[in-house]
């Protein structure tokens, strides 16, 4: 059984957190409040990206709250 965690993570100013998604899982973040960024391209508050079989990180110049779901 698979268990899918949800969480949410708090980035202070010039913070990232990084992400492994292996080709088994998914991963869901949405920006909750804030400003974020993912290869330099602004994230949209209240918005679901979805994430398969990648790396990458999530950088906030300023703060912000993701909430994440998956593995």
């Amino acid at each position: 059984m698979t268990t899918i965690e949800k969480k949410e993570w708090i980035l202070k100013g010039e913070s990232e957190i990084r992400c492994e998604v292996t080709e088994e899982n998914s991963l869901i973040l949405k920006l909750l409040s804030g400003t974020a960024e993912i290869f330099g391209v602004e994230m949209a508050v209240n918005k679901e990206y979805t994430f398969f079989d990648e790396n990458f990180a999530v950088f906030s110049w300023y703060g912000c709250v993701i909430e994440s779901v998956g593995k």
